[in-house]
Parts: C-alpha cells; structure tokens; sequence
C-alpha cells in the first residue's frame, strides 16, 4: 500500500519517525531530564480525563492513552496509530521502566485492528514478571 500523503491533519497520520527515534522517545519518557524539556514530558503524562471501559480505568493524557490492565498495579501509558497498510504501538510501564515499540507494514487500523495492541500488551505484562535485578 502506498504511503498516505497529507496536507492537512498532519499529526493524524503524517509524523515520520525511525526507530532509533521511538527508543529515545520511550527513554526520555520513562526518564525525563531536569529540564524544560524534562518538565513538558511529564506534563504529557497526566490525565486529563478520566473515565472507565472494558472495565479497566482509563485516561486521555496529551498523546497517551493511560490504563491499568489486570495485569498491572500500576497505569501504562500507550498509543497507537495506523494509516492504510500501517499500524504501530507504543507504551511505557513507569513502574517495571520498560517500554514496548511496534511497528508493522501489515494491518488495518481503519477497520479497527487491534492485533498489534494486544501483542504490545502482551509484552507489556511479560515483562513485568522479570527481574532485572
């Protein structure tokens, strides 16, 4: 599928990124600086809405969606995108400091696929089972 082109709605499908860019956006996220920069970061990690689906608690923050599945104790802090033929997935556990990037060339978005999701989520709680330490 060829690649969306899009003048207006940008942030709707228009960002372009690498991966090397995602891993020191999961980084600085799950470690924000002492700066400005460090302080905007966790700004756009707090809820600003609140509610509750699927039964799990859910928030809107500015760019992450915010839940605490039943696997966790703890909210991750996710978001997901897609345009025609693309899906990606990306989430932080604060609590476990880990994160989860996936990037796929095959998928639907549009017709509600949410395969990579649960696959990100997976991971998500895997992770939390092992130790670091």
């Amino acid at each position: 599928v060829s690649y969306w082109d899009f003048d207006v709605l940008a942030g709707a499908g228009g960002l372009y990124s690498t991966l090397r860019d995602l891993l020191q956006f999961v980084t600085i996220s799950l470690h924000p600086p002492k700066t400005l920069i460090g302080q905007a970061i966790v700004l756009s990690q707090k809820p600003q809405f609140q509610t509750t689906a699927l039964g799990f608690p859910q928030a809107t923050a500015m760019g992450w969606q915010i839940i605490t599945p039943g696997f966790s104790k703890t909210p991750i802090l996710w978001h997901n995108g897609g345009t025609g033929g693309f899906v990606s997935f990306i989430a932080i556990d604060p609590a476990q400091d880990c994160g989860v990037i996936l990037l796929s060339n095959y998928g639907d978005a549009i017709a509600g696929d949410n395969t990579l999701d649960n696959i990100g989520m997976s991971l998500l709680r895997d992770a939390a089972k092992v130790s670091l330490q």
